[in-house]
């Protein structure tokens, strides 16, 4: 087992390993339960910016003007619903979420923002249900030997009829020289 694949194993809980051990290729991973983490005050940032960004692009989809300010406004609605404690600790991350927020959704690349809409069908290619845009789209695709790489897409958008797979990241930016590195 690689040091990725154990660290990957230990990050998310109790994994039960099943195989021949020697024989490359012929282990196959089951979850037995994924122990919680405690997440991290950036981490809950990011789920908070994320929530936010999915709930303005609705909005805009929707029809409504929205611009950074109102992009503001819903996450300090959000970040409101967080615990005192956690506002006490972290009044930094509201200042920071909040710029982040109102200078991605000022920006070109939200404000014309082409996201593709899903419409479900049957076998006989007929609409099935409600056209969902893709925000926050799950997906779940079967690699083969019993492998599913299962996610969510931040949002999906429509570039010259091509899909192009928006993800947020709201973490520190990286110089050009770590991001060459595999640390």
């Amino acid at each position: 087992m690689t040091p990725q694949e154990r660290a990957a194993l230990d990050s998310t809980g109790p994994f039960l390993l099943i195989g021949t051990p020697g024989l490359p290729g012929d282990y196959s991973y089951k979850l037995l339960w994924g122990a919680p983490q405690a997440r991290s005050p950036q981490a809950r940032l990011g789920t908070l910016v994320h929530a936010v960004l999915c709930d303005a692009m609705k909005l805009r989809l929707e029809g409504t003007a929205v611009d950074g300010r109102l992009g503001v406004t819903l996450f300090r609605s959000r970040w409101i619903a967080e615990t005192p404690e956690f506002r006490a600790k972290n009044g930094h991350l509201f200042t920071h979420g909040s710029e982040m927020i109102r200078r991605y959704v000022d920006s070109d690349e939200f404000q014309k923002a082409n996201v593709y809409v899903m419409q479900h069908r049957d076998a006989a290619g007929k609409p099935t249900g409600a056209a969902r845009p893709m925000l926050e789209f799950p997906f779940n695709i079967d690699m083969g030997k019993g492998l599913s790489l299962v996610g969510r897409f931040d949002r999906v958008d429509n570039r010259n009829g091509k899909p192009v797979v928006i993800e947020y990241k709201t973490g520190i930016v990286r110089s050009d020289a770590s991001l060459k590195t595999d640390d």
